[in-house]
């Protein structure tokens, strides 16, 4: 901390301005003794009368800081050197010097510090900053004893106790005690919007049972913006589908993570959305495309047992491969109402690259299970095109091999492309039941090609047959 901002928050822990009185005498003695050290630090005074303590007496002293910082402007920037802090901290352990109301530095004094003369602050809460009892230590004095009434009585019994006063407190303020009076809202939270003007470039209808919108299918310069999308759909009442839409993060588990059913859901050209409707209450929400009319994404919420299953499909050779996402709607919690189903989420990763990797159109059932380290898997019959080289060299930045035949007439194919037969066996092994904890976790550190002398090179128009053998599997999170 530079010096300005140590008087000014000395001044803040000590001096009670709303009631314009130092906490204590000894207070007012430190902070002065500490400006005239910060005096001696910065200034060069030849003539008392010179010395900023004059003005410093006749001020207030939440203007301390601001005297100190035009005399002396470097002690806006500048450190507080550690003699300083030394001087400091001496200040306080004088004889007669009333304790300091924080934790100056945290040393083999800080259960001293701690406990020392913490009476006070629960008979002066004025004097505590911004006069919060949750910043004091409450010790079990007289005060405090008069309200055990029970022997052996359990924590939670004691917090209950005031949780439940603290509610009937607030039913009695501002309901006059009548519970039928409480407003009965979805969750608690921020207000949803009651913005309803059309957006723009945007068509919508609504109906008792269906809400609709059709974005413009010509400029994604015309697409909302996502945030007023999200809100447009979250609609103007507190809901699951607000929640989901406009919540920030979701709880993954024992951590939190940025809610990607925002992205989602975000507008694209030609979307279709539909949002079914019952009494008002959103139950679904459909998106299709507007070209095709497929429905791409689908979240339905079960109301029973407030489940919210996010579908997103994606069209494949063999037909359409989907990832299921499921949460949870917490409304108690409204700092974090949407929980997701982790584990869950792995089986749904693992099916996603079962069905878009391992499956093709000519084998449906291609896909094998890896359960052991014995398991041979086997390919036969890949044939090798010039379409297919070229596509891979471009998508991999492969900016020196050229489709030109070589001495024998043929083309001969990049080492480093042989890896490409062996693609649905070696994605087979990621996606199999035996990988526990999800495809995405899955870190590829190395690959090492080896050619052997005398082999012929592979060239276009070969056809490869492959194995693949598995020697360890090993889980290193």
């Amino acid at each position: 901390m530079t010096y300005t901002e140590v008087i000014s928050r000395m001044v803040e822990l000590m001096y009670v301005l709303h009631e314009q009185r130092w906490t204590s005498n000894s207070y007012h003695t430190i902070v002065t003794r500490f400006v005239e050290r910060t005096e001696r630090r910065f200034g060069r005074i030849s003539n008392p009368g010179d010395s900023i303590m004059t003005d410093i007496q006749s001020c207030l002293p939440s203007e301390y800081a601001a005297v100190v910082s035009n005399a002396y402007p470097e002690t806006k920037t500048q450190l507080i050197a550690s003699e300083d802090i030394k001087y400091f901290i001496a200040l306080w352990k004088q004889r007669g010097q009333k304790p300091l109301p924080f934790i100056a530095v945290l040393d083999e004094d800080f259960g001293h510090l701690l406990l020392k003369d913490t009476l006070w602050q629960c008979n002066d809460l004025e004097s505590v900053v911004d006069q919060d009892p949750q910043r004091v230590l409450i010790q079990h004095g007289p005060v405090a004893a008069q309200y055990s009434t029970k022997v052996n009585e359990p924590v939670k019994d004691i917090l209950d106790s005031i949780y439940y006063a603290h509610v009937e407190a607030i039913l009695e303020k501002s309901y006059s005690g009548n519970l039928d009076s409480v407003p009965v809202i979805e969750y608690l939270g921020d207000s949803c919007t009651d913005n309803t003007a059309p957006l723009n470039n945007v068509r919508e209808s609504e109906t008792d049972s269906i809400r609709f919108f059709q974005l413009s299918d010509t400029d994604e310069k015309l697409l909302p913006n996502n945030q007023d999308w999200l809100q447009r759909l979250a609609g103007t009442e507190k809901s699951w589908l607000q929640a989901l839409l406009t919540s920030p993060i979701v709880v993954q588990g024992t951590k939190y993570a940025a809610n990607a059913v925002q992205k989602i859901v975000r507008p694209r050209l030609g979307q279709k959305v539909a949002i079914s409707l019952q009494d008002r209450i959103p139950q679904s929400l459909t998106i299709s495309n507007g070209k095709s009319g497929n429905v791409e994404v689908e979240i339905v919420h079960t109301s029973s047992s407030g489940n919210i299953f996010v579908t997103i499909f994606h069209p494949i050779d063999s037909g359409c491969a989907q990832l299921d996402l499921r949460f949870l709607h917490h409304p108690e919690i409204p700092a974090a109402p949407i929980h997701q189903d982790m584990d869950h989420l792995i089986s749904a990763e693992r099916d996603l690259y079962v069905q878009t990797y391992a499956d093709n159109s000519d084998s449906p059932k291609a896909f094998v299970d890896v359960v052991d380290t014995d398991t041979v898997l086997r390919s036969s019959g890949f044939k090798i095109t010039k379409e297919h080289v070229v596509s891979y060299c471009n998508n991999i930045g492969d900016r020196v091999w050229k489709p030109k035949p070589g001495l024998s007439g043929r083309i001969q194919v990049p080492v480093e492309y042989m890896f490409m037969p062996a693609v649905p066996q070696i994605l087979s092994t990621f996606s199999s039941s035996s990988v526990d904890g999800g495809q995405l976790t899955i870190i590829q550190t190395h690959n090492k090609y080896q050619v052997f002398d005398g082999v012929q090179p592979v060239c276009i128009g070969d056809r490869v047959n492959t194995e693949l053998f598995l020697d360890e599997y090993s889980n290193t999170s």
